[in-house]
């Protein structure tokens, strides 16, 4: 269709929606103008303005929705095709590749953060993560939903202050996994990997960042289905199938956030240091081991348990 094909011609050349749109509504009120006008001259054309506006306007209708498809669909083709320009090196590089065999516009040199982010157009607040912590910024698209991105710094990059910096990032609705600093090439695409393997935990966190070494246990899990399902199995059915399951999960998750220290434990849950230490002993019962040995696993599984508890259904 012809009209189409100006629409995504329009696309390629930058021409905006709206300016194809007005033109659109211009030559409809032409046309409706010339139609009354001949039924003015010609009475027995009255009967048919009725039929001929309703079949008009839902044409008109159909039509202004296909152009708008067709247009958004050239820009964001033309846009994929921009970044495939970039995504394309940068892939290879990844894979092994040496930076020095493209022109990209960046010191591989330098100290570098990784981000993989999800959602909407984040590039302008990374720049701003960038401009803080004086680095340069590298990016491509690497797909509809998703945009990498990696910071460099001659000076190096302390976790302290990308963390810190961080946490000032508006909200704007994406979510972004990021890796370490690293060091050079092999600093870059580690860190990258980082990142990627910490987005899942971003996308299902009530933080909109995700740093991998704040995270890095839960995404092994998420990354190995066996272990996650071995870590339920063996310590946390167990547990919720008791008879007291909530008591001694909820008792487990004080005495882990204050460092194992079962007086603040009983403080926090307002009962005596013999009630917890029973349901300590209970729970090293029901699992078949003593917790001294195994606390950090069972810590570890009940953390994934919390953290996929509100969007996975328990398994016990």
């Amino acid at each position: 269709m012809a009209l189409l094909s100006q629409a995504r011609l329009a696309a390629r050349n930058s021409v905006g929606l709206d300016t194809i749109l007005r033109r659109y509504f211009a030559g409809s009120a032409l046309l409706d103008s010339f139609v009354v006008s001949e039924i003015d001259q010609e009475t027995w054309l009255k009967g048919l303005w009725q039929r001929f506006t309703y079949d008009r306007t839902a044409a008109f209708d159909f039509l202004i929705a296909a152009v708008t498809e067709e247009h958004q669909r050239e820009l964001l083709a033309k846009r994929e095709k921009r970044f495939d320009k970039v995504l394309v090196p940068i892939t290879r590089i990844l894979e092994g590749e040496f930076p020095e065999r493209f022109d990209l516009d960046y010191d591989f040199s330098a100290t570098h953060v990784a981000m993989v982010v999800v959602g909407p157009d984040a590039r302008s607040s990374i720049r701003d993560l960038a401009q803080a912590l004086d680095g340069r910024v590298l990016f491509a698209q690497a797909d509809r939903q998703s945009t990498w991105f990696w910071i460099g710094r001659r000076k190096g990059i302390r976790r302290e202050q990308l963390a810190a910096t961080l946490k000032v990032l508006p909200e704007t609705g994406f979510r972004l996994g990021v890796g370490e600093p690293g060091d050079g090439l092999a600093g870059w695409r580690m860190s990258h990997k980082q990142a990627k393997a910490a987005l899942p935990i971003a996308l299902r966190g009530a933080s909109t960042s995700a740093i991998y070494g704040d995270v890095c246990i839960q995404a092994s899990i998420v990354a190995e289905p066996l272990l996650a399902d071995t870590l339920h199995a063996m310590y946390v059915r167990p547990l919720i199938q008791s008879r007291n399951g909530h008591t001694y999960v909820e008792t487990l998750r004080r005495y882990f956030a204050a460092d194992r220290n079962a007086a603040s434990t009983a403080e926090s849950l307002g009962v005596s240091r013999q009630t917890v230490a029973s349901r300590l002993q209970a729970v090293e019962g029901i699992l078949g081991c003593p917790l001294p040995t195994c606390a950090d696993t069972v810590a570890a599984a009940l953390r994934f348990h919390d953290w996929q508890g509100s969007v996975l259904p328990d398994k016990c």
